[in-house]
């Protein structure tokens, strides 16, 4: 531009000084464009370094919440839980039926849980105590039978069974049946039992228990 200016440069003394006037002020815009196009990449520079700044703290504030929760993996957790026999609404007295329980609040630690007052759902996989008794009530007239108590998982596998035959000439009123077993479980399994007989729990809701608690976790790969 400047190079076009000086080929149109009149002769002359006043036309050389207006032609120095607007070579002056071409100079002059020249100069406010370069600032005003410095500015506006100051200001895109700032704002592309918030934006960075602002990407930055959100992957950092996702990384260290993703630590968070693999420090909280529940692999450290303890599960224990102590259920009471329901003693009385069976609708089937004779044959096998499940048993029901209530679950004691004040002895429950982790993440066992009871559905339906029947099934009690494993929370980690890992290797279980289960102990249970059923105090058996009757009179001294009742006839001999067969009791069968007996521990179940999913699709009616049997965990553990026990028989116990009760005969006249040794029965008396108050006769408990146990068991205990170490079992290997995984997480969201169910376990539930099943009793012939119940019409012969007692009633007495605190000698009729089932315990259960984690000796063994199973560490997440």
């Amino acid at each position: 531009m400047v190079n076009d200016t000086l080929q149109m440069m009149p002769c002359g003394g006043t036309g050389e000084e207006d032609w120095k006037k607007s070579l002056k002020l071409k100079i002059k815009e020249n100069k406010s464009s370069i600032a005003v196009l410095a500015v506006l990449c100051a200001v895109i520079i700032a704002i592309v370094a918030v934006l960075c700044a602002e990407i930055i703290a959100i992957v950092v504030a996702v990384t260290q919440k993703q630590s968070k929760v693999q420090v909280q993996t529940p692999a450290s957790k303890f599960h224990h839980a102590l259920f009471h026999l329901k003693t009385k609404g069976y609708k089937e007295l004779e044959g096998m039926t499940y048993l029901q329980w209530i679950k004691d609040e004040n002895q429950q630690e982790g993440d066992i849980e009871l559905i339906n007052g029947t099934y009690i759902t494993i929370p980690q996989d890992g290797v279980y105590d289960i102990k249970f008794v059923v105090q058996l009530y009757f009179s001294e007239d009742t006839p001999d039978f067969h009791l069968f108590l007996t521990l179940y998982t999913k699709n009616e596998t049997k965990i553990e069974s026990k028989k116990k035959t009760l005969h006249s000439l040794d029965k008396t009123k108050h006769e408990p049946i146990e068991l205990s077993v170490k079992y290997k479980l995984k997480a969201n399994d169910r376990i539930f039992l099943k009793m012939n007989r119940v019409k012969f729990i007692s009633p007495d809701k605190h000698t009729s228990h089932l315990s259960i608690t984690v000796l063994k976790i199973n560490e997440p790969q």
